[in-house]
């Protein structure tokens, strides 16, 4: 009796959710001037990652931005380089189920509406 009443109180104990990071790497040519995430087919974009009130924040080439804390599933991630553009490029469902890199590269930059 004593060995299924632990069975109940260990079964009983929910794990602690894991979060992630999820690198943005930025390959390219070109410096990026702006950064969102959203769930996958959201559309939720959350704050401009590379607006930083006054300055003028860009992603140069070979720098990357960290999203900390991510919980497990699939993300788009929003990104333009160009400055007065609203429309921007998405790299749609970056599944994130561990710390995980995304690359931003000049063929991908190339695809991006105009």
């Amino acid at each position: 009796m004593r060995n299924v009443c632990f069975a109940f109180l260990f079964l009983g104990i929910a794990p602690a959710a894991q979060a992630f990071d999820l690198t943005v790497v930025n390959t390219s040519k070109d410096a990026l001037t702006h950064l969102f995430l959203s769930p996958a087919g959201a559309n939720q974009w959350g704050d401009d990652q590379l607006d930083a009130d006054d300055d003028d924040v860009t992603m140069q080439p070979g720098e990357n931005f960290i999203f900390k804390g991510l919980s497990g599933g699939a993300y788009d991630v929003k990104f333009s380089k160009d400055e007065e553009s609203d429309t921007g490029c998405i790299l749609h469902n970056v599944q994130v189920n561990a710390d995980t890199k995304a690359e931003i590269t000049s063929e991908l930059l190339a695809s991006c509406p105009k």
